[in-house]
């Protein structure tokens, strides 16, 4: 009786693992690639002649979290800024520096740069994925035409 107890447990907690890498799995292939440093996000825009999107946020921002809930997380945001972007997302109190240059005061704050750091479009506060869209459409780069 203890043996297929036991038996059970081990069962729910083998579902229980396989369930949670599954969902981290499917989490990873549809995130937004944000670059792991700005020296990286710079040098890949740079290199790709992409434009930068900086997404500058808050620990305490309530907005943030719905901003990466929602927009950060539509599939079709996500084909937008990997298709035509280079991604970073900054937290404010980590990079002083950068808000102040920007005139940053209020988060979530998402610049458009071009891959020479000059600012093309500044959006604050939280945008739904279809008004990024929007945002992302008129400020990615022009087609070469053939």
């Amino acid at each position: 009786m203890f043996y297929c107890r036991m038996q059970r447990e081990i069962g729910m907690l083998l579902f229980c693992m396989i369930c949670a890498l599954a969902g981290s799995a499917r989490a990873d292939e549809v995130a937004v690639k944000w670059q792991p440093t700005v020296k990286a996000a710079v040098n890949l825009a740079q290199r790709e002649e992409r434009p930068l999107l900086v997404y500058v946020t808050s620990v305490h921002c309530t907005y943030c979290r719905k901003l990466e809930r929602t927009t950060w997380a539509d599939p079709k945001v996500m084909r937008a800024l990997d298709a035509d972007f280079v991604s970073i997302k900054l937290d404010a109190a980590k990079h002083q520096k950068f808000v102040d240059r920007m005139g940053i005061s209020a988060y979530p704050t998402t610049l458009l740069l071009t891959p020479d750091g000059d600012l093309i479009r500044r959006i604050e506060g939280y945008v739904p994925p279809q008004d990024m869209l929007k945002h992302l459409q008129i400020s990615k780069p022009a087609s070469p035409t053939k």
